[in-house]
């Protein structure tokens, strides 16, 4: 009865068949399969076996029974296989090759910098570091701009260093001139200029090669665009430079000299007067410059007109008289004092003269004249004081004594010195005396 049942619910039991992919056909034919047909119950449970349909019927050709002998199984316990436990395995250290670590370098045409060709010309970038007027820098032996601006113009072609020392030695001659002759400090920046004027270009291009070089060895890993645009930063011009220096380094520098050595305006207004004094016109000149006064009378010590409407004391303070002692010609418009090397010998005398002239308005003018007169023109010299005053000096010596005359001048006032030594002084003395006199001479 209970076979019956079975055979009415036509219950189709697998056996472990096994799960094929979709649509992939397997490749053995289907069998162990029990089949109960529950319109039959004949052949001894046996049924009719229908053709099993796959996932896509229109693909796979439907399979006819071939008088398959079906094995009716009736358990379904599913038997559990074996775990199977994974095996370790160390891995295997692979040694990397040396053409695959050198096939692992991009290339260079994927790079985003392409190493620099260290064989590209310099003169490729010479364009882009000059920049502005780069044709007529590179083409004209001389420069316009050069001669304008002096120093000042390489300083703005980013030559700082050339032009910052180049600008203090113009300066540092000029303010030496005007010690000698406040007229030719000038000239040391047209000097300057004109040296430059023909030799800029030339010496830019060279100095700017130089330069480039040293970009290029710095920056090998740069393409030549890159370069192009580093050669125009480190190039060029630059304008607030040379304007800042130029206008700071006479400053500093007369700052620096006012210091060390203090500087009378007056005194070299008084120069520059003395230089254009001595300047003769040709003879065409509507007012040549007199080489005496105007009274044509010829001037010597002896000669000479003093001042005699001021007070000397007004115009100088003098520290070194309270170590001589004044003479009968001593007067309020003129000092005039001696002192003996030897006390108890007077004819050890050393005596000193100050007053001020007439008829001049140049001190240069002055000792021109004495020392013409007097045959001295070849020991004419200069002499600065610690207290700021230049002197004009000549010596001149006779048998008897020697003589050292010096001149200055504040303003229109002229001055003259005259030292006076006899031979039979202690010369050496005497000298000290004679330096530590016109040293401590003071104009107020």
């Amino acid at each position: 009865m209970n076979n019956e049942n079975n055979n009415l619910n036509g219950n189709i039991q697998p056996v472990s068949t096994p799960v094929s992919q979709p649509g992939v056909l397997p490749s053995q034919p289907v069998d162990n399969i029990q089949v109960v047909n529950a319109n039959s119950t004949t052949n001894n449970g046996v049924g009719t076996v229908q053709p099993m349909n796959t996932i896509n019927d229109q693909a796979t050709p439907k399979m006819e029974p071939n008088n398959i002998d079906l094995t009716i199984s009736t358990s379904t316990e599913v038997v559990p296989s074996a775990p199977v436990t994974p095996s370790f395995v160390k891995p295997v250290e692979v040694k990397p090759d040396e053409s695959d670590l050198l096939s692992a370098v991009p290339k260079p045409d994927i790079m985003i910098s392409s190493p620099q060709d260290t064989s590209i010309d310099t003169d490729i970038l010479i364009e882009d570091y000059v920049y502005v007027n780069y044709e007529k820098i590179s083409k004209k032996p001389i420069n316009f701009s050069a001669l304008l601006f002096g120093p000042s113009y390489m300083l703005y072609r980013k030559m700082y260093l050339e032009g910052g020392i180049l600008i203090v030695l113009c300066y540092a001659v000029f303010f030496a001139l005007l010690f000698v002759n406040p007229l030719l400090s000038p000239l040391i920046f047209v000097i300057a200029s004109i040296l430059l004027f023909i030799s800029f270009n030339k010496l830019y291009i060279n100095l700017s090669k130089r330069k480039i070089d040293k970009i290029k060895n710095r920056y090998k890993v740069m393409s030549v665009s890159e370069l192009k645009k580093l050669c125009q930063k480190k190039g060029g011009t630059n304008t607030a430079v040379p304007i800042v220096v130029s206008l700071l380094v006479p400053i500093v520098m007369w700052t620096a000299m006012m210091a060390i050595l203090p500087i009378d305006s007056e005194e070299i207004l008084n120069k520059v007067k003395d230089s254009l004094g001595n300047i003769s016109l040709p003879s065409g000149g509507s007012t040549p410059a007199p080489s005496q006064p105007s009274n044509n009378k010829k001037v010597t010590l002896e000669s000479i007109t003093r001042n005699e409407d001021i007070s000397i004391a007004d115009k100088i303070n003098m520290q070194y008289l309270t170590v001589f002692n004044p003479t009968d010609k001593n007067t309020g418009y003129m000092y005039d004092y001696v002192r003996y090397t030897n006390p108890d010998d007077t004819s050890t005398s050393c005596t000193f003269n100050l007053s001020m002239i007439k008829d001049f308005e140049s001190s240069t003018q002055l000792i021109n004249e004495l020392a013409s007169n007097h045959n001295a023109s070849n020991t004419v010299g200069t002499l600065s004081t610690s207290k700021g005053i230049t002197w004009n000096t000549f010596k001149i010596e006779s048998d008897s004594e020697i003589i050292n005359v010096a001149a200055s001048a504040k303003g229109t006032d002229v001055y003259l010195f005259i030292y006076r030594i006899s031979k039979s002084a202690d010369q050496s003395l005497a000298n000290t005396w004679n330096n530590g006199v016109i040293q401590s001479i003071e104009f107020k």
